[in-house]
């Protein structure tokens, strides 16, 4: 398999011609804007290799703890980690929920400690999260929800192929 210093090289390579062809489909600048960051992200942040302990997982520094969950459940190079898409999706929301958890953990830490009353229960403040995450989402335009998607997905496409060329060369190396 490609290291992740060649896979981020590609997509660094690839970055702004996508982002233009993202442009010159949609039209529009910040669209492609949004688009060149996620991909950005998906490939330094959000890359398949999460479900192992990657360059990648090291990158979320004290936040790494997150990941540990995913990385138990999922298995390497699975249709959930690598196939683009699907896995995209499926980090991303995997990566909201944890966050949503985790601060509302803290949230509720804060506001017991400072003794703030009625905040109600830890599972009421995750509930509440969730909701407004998905507000916000749901009142974003769905050109950028797209851009988002296409982004990130972008970057994974570009790590499953270069997984699958080098997987097919070596089986060609061990043939002769």
């Amino acid at each position: 398999m490609p290291s992740s210093h060649t896979h981020e090289k590609w997509a660094l390579l690839l970055a702004v011609p996508l982002s233009y062809i993202f442009f010159k489909v949609s039209g529009k600048i910040l669209d492609s804007i949004i688009f060149f960051l996620s991909f950005i992200f998906g490939v330094f942040m959000l890359s398949p290799d999460l479900d192992t302990k990657s360059k990648i997982h090291s990158r979320w520094g004290f936040l790494r703890f997150i990941w540990f969950p995913y990385r138990k459940i999922v298995k390497h190079r699975s249709v959930i980690s690598h196939f683009p898409i699907l896995g995209s999706i499926i980090r991303t929301l995997y990566l909201i929920v944890s966050l949503t958890i985790l601060s509302s953990i803290i949230i509720y830490v804060i506001f017991t400690a400072v003794g703030i009353k009625n905040q109600g229960n830890i599972i009421s403040a995750m509930k509440n999260s969730l909701i407004l995450i998905a507000k916000i989402i749901s009142d974003m335009k769905i050109n950028l929800i797209i851009a988002i998607v296409l982004g990130i997905s972008a970057g994974d496409l570009i790590h499953y192929l270069l997984d699958v060329f080098t997987s097919y060369i070596k089986k060609q190396k061990v043939r002769k």
